[in-house]
């Protein structure tokens, strides 16, 4: 994710506290993107909300589907 565009991931597990959840940074998955800018030119912007593997695929198939 672009430098303009802080990436934040959390964790999720069966704990229904609020405060439960961890937060990552793309850099700490190890999900590095040089893509922040769609091919017309404007940025690139996405949600993830999900839990577990299908999250994770689903934010690792956005980064690399530039």
């Amino acid at each position: 994710m672009g430098a303009a565009t802080p990436a934040i991931f959390t964790s999720c597990s069966g704990n229904t506290k609020k405060s439960s959840g961890k937060t990552y940074s793309a850099e700490e998955l190890g999900m590095f993107s040089s893509v922040d800018i769609a091919p017309d030119g404007k940025p690139l912007k996405a949600a993830l909300v999900g839990c577990g593997d299908r999250g994770t695929g689903a934010a690792v198939d956005f980064l690399s589907s530039g």
